[in-house]
């Protein structure tokens, strides 16, 4: 196992929705968590940060409450959750922001609807045995969908559920109730929109609504 192997195989596939077994298939019980695996990361992604979660779909929520959905983690099961970074700055909450708010022209804007906050370690201590730790956080950057020619977002991170490996018994219901787990845990999390770093992600939202992120196709 090396920092490359980890590197090659966690970041640039985050379309592969069979990643997270992959992950647990190669570097079992977190490996790559020794490591740093994003290109032009600032390091590690220590217990002690704070992450972050955006969620902009409709799909994740009953819009009629406002309450979060049970399914809205899944991802972390399949091609991993994406996060953020305390240590981002602005610009780097407003890249990804505008490439998750970026539709087709005409199509119907999107915005911020939700946010969470938590602790990296919260994430990290989720244990079963005999499992033992169910969650891994790694600190994969991403290229901006907008213009791949601009920098990686560095202060972007994932996390990724290990999994069990395919054909295994009752596989997909195991995998839905360790990610309830999560969902128990991060539904508490949720702080306003609003508040955060002095309605940044308002402002967002706002240029989202007058047409600013929609793009020809």
């Amino acid at each position: 196992m090396t920092c490359a192997g980890c590197r090659a195989l966690i970041s640039g596939n985050d379309n592969d929705k069979n990643l997270a077994w992959k992950i647990e298939e190669a570097f079992p019980n977190c490996a790559c968590q020794a490591y740093s695996v994003g290109e032009g990361s600032p390091g590690l992604v220590e217990d002690t940060e704070i992450l972050y979660r955006l969620v902009v779909s409709p799909v994740d929520l009953d819009l009629r409450t406002g309450t979060i959905l049970s399914t809205v983690f899944e991802k972390a099961y399949q091609n991993g959750l994406s996060v953020f970074r305390e240590c981002a700055t602005d610009e780097h909450i407003e890249a990804l922001v505008t490439d998750l708010l970026t539709v087709k022209q005409g199509a119907q804007p999107r915005t911020v609807l939700a946010l969470f906050r938590i602790e990296c370690a919260a994430i990290r201590t989720l244990s079963e045995q005999p499992t033992g730790r169910l969650f891994c956080v790694y600190d994969e950057t991403v290229p901006r969908k907008r213009d791949a020619a601009l920098p990686r977002v560095p202060t972007h991170a994932s996390v990724f559920q290990r999994v069990p490996a395919p054909g295994t018994e009752y596989r997909k219901s195991a995998m839905q109730a360790v990610n309830h787990r999560l969902y128990v845990l991060l539904k508490d999390a949720r702080i306003a929109v609003e508040d955060f770093r002095t309605g940044l992600l308002t402002r967002l939202n706002q240029r989202s609504l007058a047409g600013e992120f929609q793009i020809v196709v």
